[in-house]
């Protein structure tokens, strides 16, 4: 019975030697890999800012003005900021950069329904706006509706 028991005993301690060697091998490893996880979550938010780009036309434009606006102010801020007529495509990458909207399918429709919703704007070509206050003497458009008619 004394073998037995001093086998029992000396194993016991030989998975304890070998479970605390193995904890302090893998240590390190673990910390590699809290590391790498850090590493790639950085690189990713990199990697989808750097999916949309702001053009080198509107890159001049103070994306700070517009943190914590509503679409339909963002839009108004930003013909304001270009002399009073808006080009709804650049108004969406302009509002995209600033972190107010998301490019989704529906960028493009939520960027014209700010501007036409607001009521503050004219049109004057295909996706572009004049604020209504920007140049009281200038020739008001008839709306498109209003011509077939």
């Amino acid at each position: 019975m004394g073998d037995r028991e001093s086998t029992i005993r000396y194993l016991t301690e030989t998975k304890r030697d070998l479970t605390a060697k193995r904890d302090r091998l893998l240590r390190p490893v673990q910390e590699i890999e809290k590391e790498l996880e850090h590493v790639s979550a950085t690189l990713a938010i990199l990697l989808r800012n750097a999916a949309s780009p702001v053009p080198e036309t509107q890159s001049d434009f103070p994306l700070t003005k517009l943190r914590g606006l509503s679409h339909a102010q963002a839009v108004v801020v930003i013909a304001r900021q270009s002399g009073g007529v808006l080009k709804a495509q650049d108004a969406k990458r302009i509002m995209i950069a600033a972190g107010i909207m998301r490019e989704t399918k529906n960028s493009t429709n939520m960027t014209h329904n700010a501007i036409i919703q607001s009521g503050k704007f004219d049109r004057i070509g295909r996706g572009e706006f004049r604020l209504k206050d920007s140049n009281p003497n200038a020739p008001e458009r008839r709306p498109l509706l209003a011509a077939i008619q």
